[in-house]
């Protein structure tokens, strides 16, 4: 008997596990050229979903969802480097427009989380 309740305890906190990784990151697939040289287009970004706004600063990449995307084909999800943190909203830029016409500012409730890998 305790050899099954081992391995159902076993089990079950085994898939526990797995269920809350699984909801504490996200991968990313950056598709464009524009996070260059940090991002390579074509690779995945790890996202940790559990730094949403609190702890976030200047450099930091983060994945946040765009107020709108042009096709089925390109990911809902942007990812960006902060380059200004306020109050309420980050704003955020890619690595290779320095214009600050490629700025966009986004609410702080939109950002998904922070890239850990890529």
């Amino acid at each position: 008997m305790k050899r099954v309740f081992a391995a159902v305890f076993s089990a079950l906190l085994g898939v526990s596990l797995a269920i809350m990784l699984h909801c504490t990151f996200m991968i990313v697939k950056n598709e464009s050229s524009m996070m260059l040289p940090d991002i390579e287009p074509g690779s995945d970004v790890v996202i940790y979903l559990r730094e949403k706004g609190e702890n976030l600063k200047k450099g930091d990449i983060v994945a946040y969802t765009p107020t709108y995307f042009t096709t089925e084909d390109t990911s809902p999800v942007g990812v960006r480097r902060i380059k200004e943190v306020k109050a309420d909203t980050l704003i955020l830029s890619y690595e290779m427009c320095t214009a600050d016409d490629s700025d966009i500012e986004v609410p702080k409730e939109d950002i998904l989380g922070k890239a850990l890998l890529f």
